[in-house]
């Protein structure tokens, strides 16, 4: 074997080596014992893509030792974890030509190590790298389950959503995920659709947190998801809440050039790893389920302008 890879090695540097960027995207999840990282060359064209699969591809199937996270515990212990290889898939359009390859290893982070994540690029003998602490839990206020409260969201009421920041937090995003039962004959079906929030990033420097949701937002997903069908009869259930919490590098990531979906104030190119592009950080999350809403949200649903053919039922009528 160690014939074959000398050989291989000989062979390549041969030669030229096609351009590419480097890429690199990991979020370690504490709540997760698999942890994943997807690592993609960038190409600036197809030729350049196609030279790289015939000159490298089969080479590049052995990942041992080539990706690694390093830990430091609280008294120094060392220890190193590979990732194994888990698939691979390729990217190509007008604008994009990438080969993306996914690793996974076992492991559940901890807020109180350091964690440094290496990726060898053998094409270009440079090791990527990049070092975190993961975040520790947040505490979500609300939305909570709190026996007799029903939650309120219209138009001329926005709900509130609070909760407690931690150590090394600064992304945080909500989702509702909205149940309802649709009749259709003698038929019923469960459905539901969801309703991201903005994402809010904020530094650390708080200790509570707020974000607004105004009930025109609900009454507009509704309208946007959902057909316009006579022949249907719908009635709310409640709602499920899933909140994301991500690193302060998740938040820089997000406002950045880099990023497509960053915010229209966004810096250029933020990446934190050295000798690629990407970013290395940790996020987690929280659910509260069956969250029940309140009769004049479920009339304001049933009534609306908005979504009054959307033929929902009000708070005192069943199918």
């Amino acid at each position: 074997m160690g014939l074959f890879l000398q050989s291989c090695e000989e062979d390549i540097q041969l030669f030229t080596s096609p351009k590419f960027v480097p890429v690199v995207y990991c979020l370690l999840n504490p709540q997760d014992s698999i942890q994943t990282v997807r690592v993609s060359r960038v190409f600036q064209d197809r030729k350049q893509l196609t030279d790289w699969e015939q000159t490298y591809d089969g080479y590049l199937n052995d990942s041992t030792k080539r990706i690694y996270i390093e830990s430091i515990g609280e008294h120094g212990d060392r220890t190193v974890i590979d990732f194994s290889y888990s698939q691979s898939f390729r990217t190509c359009n007008d604008t994009l030509f990438a080969c993306t390859d996914l690793y996974t290893c076992k492991l559940k982070p901890s807020h109180l190590i350091d964690y440094s994540l290496y990726v060898y690029f053998p094409e270009t003998k440079t090791m990527a790298s990049a070092k975190i602490k993961p975040i520790a839990p947040v505490q979500l206020i609300d939305p909570a389950i709190v026996p007799g409260r029903k939650m309120v969201i219209d138009p001329t009421q926005a709900y509130v959503i609070r909760w407690f920041g931690s150590p090394g937090t600064a992304y945080y995003q909500g989702i509702f995920h909205i149940n309802y039962l649709e009749k259709k004959s003698d038929e019923i079906v469960s459905k539901t659709i969801s309703m991201p929030l903005n994402a809010v990033l904020q530094y650390p420097d708080e200790a509570i947190f707020s974000q607004n949701v105004n009930g025109t937002h609900l009454l507009k997903t509704l309208k946007d998801s959902i057909p316009v069908l006579d022949s249907v009869s719908r009635k709310i259930v409640d709602f499920d809440f899933t909140f994301i919490y991500g690193g302060i590098e998740l938040a820089l990531f997000s406002n950045s050039g880099i990023n497509p979906l960053g915010l229209s104030d966004r810096v250029s190119d933020y990446s934190n790893l050295d000798n690629a592009r990407g970013v290395f950080s940790s996020i987690s999350r929280l659910h509260v389920y069956r969250i029940p809403l309140a009769d004049q949200s479920v009339d304001t649903i049933s009534m609306n302008p908005l979504t009054r053919n959307l033929n929902f039922l009000t708070s005192n009528e069943n199918f």
